[in-house]
């Protein structure tokens, strides 16, 4: 019942977390999220898509790693989804992506990624919205996005800067969306995190 209680929680929070006011983001992860070790999701990744996970190698603010979620069958929690992952970091030791400082999600698709031209074209109008190339991957950094979650809410305020990253292998068939929430960091402190991404080994 623990278990089940656990699995039941954690599926709300790709919904919670990166639903945070642009209709266009990532889907709600379909199936329940369960805690991994993080050397674990990765070696999932790559057993299932051959495909590697990058991660910021430099984090401000005394951040850290704390936890890592991957979605599972909720009848079969051996069964894993490794497309739908969430990485913690916290400076305080938080591992609740609800609340901690920095959370990334991944969602690894087998779809053509966005380019600067199309997401220019598609965010032109919009004020808040940045799209640049970082380390040659198409980035959009909305600076105020809207924060849905009361408890998220309620500790860092309405909104937050949000940040989309693509990164792929032109050799391989898969891609992965890299959606990072930061509530606490400026759009500067943002971007040097996004540049600092490297391949998690």
């Amino acid at each position: 019942m623990a278990l089940a209680a656990v699995l039941l929680t954690i599926a709300l929070l790709w919904l919670h977390i990166f639903q945070l006011g642009r209709q266009d983001g990532p889907p709600p992860a379909p199936l329940p999220l369960k805690k991994v070790s993080i050397e674990e999701y990765i070696r999932m990744v790559r057993e299932y898509y051959n495909t590697t996970v990058y991660l910021p190698s430099a984090l401000p603010r005394g951040y850290v790693l704390t936890a890592a979620y991957v979605a599972v069958d909720p009848q079969n929690e051996s069964r894993v989804f490794p497309e739908c992952g969430v990485i913690v970091y916290s400076a305080v030791g938080d591992e609740d992506p609800i609340t901690a400082e920095l959370v990334i999600g991944i969602d690894i698709g087998i779809s053509l990624p966005p380019t600067i031209d199309s997401l220019e074209r598609e965010y032109r109008d919009e004020a808040d919205t940045i799209i640049m190339k970082i380390n040659g991957w198409p980035v959009m950094i909305d600076k105020h996005a809207a924060i849905s979650s009361p408890a998220r809410r309620e500790k860092y305020g309405d909104y937050a800067p949000l940040a989309y990253v693509w990164i792929w292998d032109d050799e391989l068939a898969f891609y992965a969306e890299y959606c990072i929430d930061a509530p606490e960091l400026t759009v500067e402190e943002l971007i040097k995190v996004i540049r600092s991404m490297r391949p998690f080994l």
